[in-house]
């Protein structure tokens, strides 16, 4: 589960971390992300489902979830009988830069809105009507 802002911002984040508070990834999803890191040459479904000894469908799901994130690069492997596809991780300094850019982009969304909420806290804070009414509205 992500954590919250208060969460992050009183924690002291470790690189392990850092996926789970980027991209909301739980723990299996960064498993599975390390493993692709670690191994040698891409892995399939079926590799990455018994590499992390979960079901096939947890395994898809998985993938399904990093392949969102482009945090894996999906290659078709084609041999006289069937294809399959298998799947690399994305290079590590590539995605810590685009995690550094979500996080610039997140910064500079909370100060926009920190700053829009000090000129006028009335209207931005949504607890009041839009004529100034500061009366909650109650059934």
């Amino acid at each position: 589960m992500a954590q919250s802002f208060q969460e992050v911002a009183v924690a002291e984040p470790d690189p392990e971390q850092a996926l789970a508070i980027v991209f909301g990834l739980n723990s299996s999803e960064r498993e599975a992300y390390e493993r692709l890191c670690e191994s040698d040459e891409p892995l399939s479904v079926q590799d990455l489902s018994s590499e992390l000894d979960c079901a096939l469908t947890t395994a898809y799901r998985i993938v399904d979830t990093l392949e969102t994130h482009d945090l894996v690069e999906t290659s078709t492997i084609r041999d006289s009988t069937c294809q399959r596809s298998v799947y690399d991780a994305v290079d590590p300094s590539v995605v810590a830069r685009r995690m550094e850019a979500r996080v610039d982009q997140v910064y500079t969304d909370c100060r926009d809105a920190i700053e829009a909420f000090a000129a006028d806290p009335v209207a931005d804070c949504g607890l009041f009507g839009a004529d100034g009414d500061h009366s909650l509205d109650r059934p």
